[in-house]
């Protein structure tokens, strides 16, 4: 949990930079993204071995009946297929963005592509995450 949070934070303070001049300055931008990507990656991996070396040792089917482990373990054929389908649906959406705008270069149209100049997929989140810091800063003042 603490690994995917590090994570996330790497990304919004890369996306969403906390201090005014962090935007500015790339290396120290690009190093503190690293930073905590690779630590939020040791957390997973460290959480991971964890939750191995407890099903290996600890872990008692017959004494922890239809608790919630037991019932994941017992429906993981069914989870793994799920998150299966939904890797092959993300994977398929993205690689259809990449032919579309392989496509409209190739007949020439280049205004048909998605890009910033052309038909923009807005991060709205963010941007309402954003402006609603903006809003704070302004009330304190």
């Amino acid at each position: 949990m603490l690994g995917s949070l590090t994570i996330v934070i790497a990304h919004h303070m890369y996306s969403m930079p906390p201090y005014p001049y962090l935007a500015t300055d790339y290396g120290t931008q690009l190093s503190l993204v690293t930073h905590h990507m690779w630590i939020g990656g040791f957390l997973i991996v460290g959480a991971a071995a964890h939750a191995t070396i407890f099903m290996v040792r600890d872990y008692d089917p017959t004494t922890r009946y239809n608790d919630l482990l037991d019932r994941v373990l017992r429906h993981l054929d069914a989870i793994i297929s799920h998150l299966n389908w939904a890797c092959i649906l993300l994977g398929f959406h993205s690689f259809g963005l990449y032919i579309h705008n392989d496509t409209m270069s190739a007949l020439g149209r280049l205004q048909d592509m998605f890009s910033n100049t052309a038909t923009q997929l807005q991060p709205v989140f963010a941007q309402w995450i954003q402006n609603t810091h903006a809003l704070v800063q302004r009330l304190r003042v």
